[in-house]
């Protein structure tokens, strides 16, 4: 899954048509509207997914979860030349930290999820990883954690 991330053109089709293999979705329609939506409200819904996929592995795998700042690390190694590189495309682009922070976070835990995937199916970051693969970016969500629909740009 790095190599997925590495080879990724970073907002290469924002703006553009959404294909449908990203599901259910709002599209914005301007990278000010993307980093609008992208706020407070944005990170409590990436923070509830996060905190559903952590607490299910700390009841379904005890022992595999206590791994869990390890794993976090090495994923951060791993991906720091990929997010130099993202992060010079934002800046590139004139765009809020805000967007940088928010690849950063959704990455990182789109791996863990692959790296816990025998206890828990990559479902939420997973989804937003194949936003970013087509060249999008996930911005916000359409309704109440969980129910409701990714926005996208």
């Amino acid at each position: 899954m790095i190599h997925e991330i590495v080879t990724i053109d970073w907002f290469a089709n924002a703006g553009r048509s959404i294909p449908d293999e990203i599901g259910d979705f709002v599209a914005v329609k301007s990278w000010m509207d993307a980093c609008e939506k992208c706020g407070d409200d944005w990170a409590d819904v990436v923070t509830e997914a996060r905190n559903d996929f952590t607490i299910h592995l700390n009841r379904e795998c005890k022992a595999e979860f206590q791994k869990w700042n390890n794993v976090i690390t090495s994923i951060k190694q791993d991906l720091s030349e990929t997010w130099r590189r993202m992060r010079d495309k934002v800046t590139e682009l004139g765009l809020p930290r805000v967007v940088a922070d928010c690849v950063e976070w959704d990455t990182m835990h789109a791996i863990a999820e692959e790296r816990f995937r025998e206890w828990h199916p990559p479902i939420f970051f997973g989804r937003l990883l194949k936003v970013y693969e087509v060249g999008h970016f996930p911005c916000g969500w359409n309704g109440e954690w969980p129910n409701g629909r990714l926005i996208v740009y």
